[in-house]
């Protein structure tokens, strides 16, 4: 996917299955918040497309957004953090 000329996200796939857990982890400026704000149609992309269930998500009536409420704490492990959030 690009925002005019610089490439955001290339090549990805994911499948995330009902009811799983999923945790999008990676440094900054990698894509995380433009994925979802892409998801959620709160960003549209100028080239490629984002599908759910093999719809296109712009067909899709999506009912939520979950925003981030804190920050990482940089003396503990991805995994703690994680599980931090989920306490």
């Amino acid at each position: 996917m690009k925002f005019g000329s610089q490439v955001i996200l290339e090549k990805l796939n994911l499948q995330i299955k009902d009811h799983e857990l999923f945790v999008l982890v990676g440094p900054s400026r990698s894509g995380k918040t433009t994925l979802i704000r892409i998801i959620n149609q709160l960003t549209i992309p100028m080239t490629g497309q984002v599908y759910s269930d093999n719809q296109p998500v712009s067909e899709i009536n999506l009912s939520g957004y979950v925003l981030q409420p804190s920050s990482l704490f940089s003396n503990l492990t991805v995994g703690k953090n994680i599980v931090i959030q989920l306490e």
